[in-house]
């Protein structure tokens, strides 16, 4: 797991099994972000992972890829981050999906794109996102609730 805000907001690749859901809510993790598809999630069995989590959102996006709309599930996850509640968000490697959505709930709390890019990168360790999709997302998210 990969803290950008301690006890409110960090990123991690994919559970390895319905087990680690489980230490993760017994670790106080309040909301689980699943962003794997369908496909993912039977392939890695954790189609009982939302049984494990306090809290569970499924919110698929394709690998490599950007949502569709989220918009509306994006602002009530930042309520959450903003309440308190520790959310977690992970994909396949935590490096792509999970970072968009976590800079995502970064900028709907007032940081600007590059900033929240940074923050995850250095909770992560490595240069996020993984595609300039993904980059233009985000710019493009931040003008449109700023607008």
């Amino acid at each position: 797991m990969y803290v950008v805000r301690p006890g409110r907001l960090s990123t991690a690749a994919h559970p390895e099994d319905v087990a680690e859901v489980e230490r993760w809510t017994a670790a106080g993790v309040d909301v689980v972000v699943c962003a794997l598809t369908d496909d993912e999630i039977a392939e890695l069995d954790l189609a009982d992972a939302p049984d494990a989590a306090r809290d569970y959102r499924h919110l698929p996006i394709p690998d490599f890829g950007v949502p569709a709309d989220l918009d509306a599930e994006l602002h009530r996850l930042a309520a959450d981050v903003r309440a308190g509640r520790h959310v977690v968000v992970h994909c396949w490697g935590g490096i792509g999906r999970s970072s968009l959505i976590a800079a995502a709930l970064l900028v709907l709390d007032g940081a600007e794109p590059a900033g929240a890019w940074q923050a995850i990168a250095e909770a992560r360790g490595r240069e996020v996102p993984e595609t300039d999709e993904q980059r233009a997302w985000l710019d493009d998210f931040a003008r449109r609730v700023r607008a």
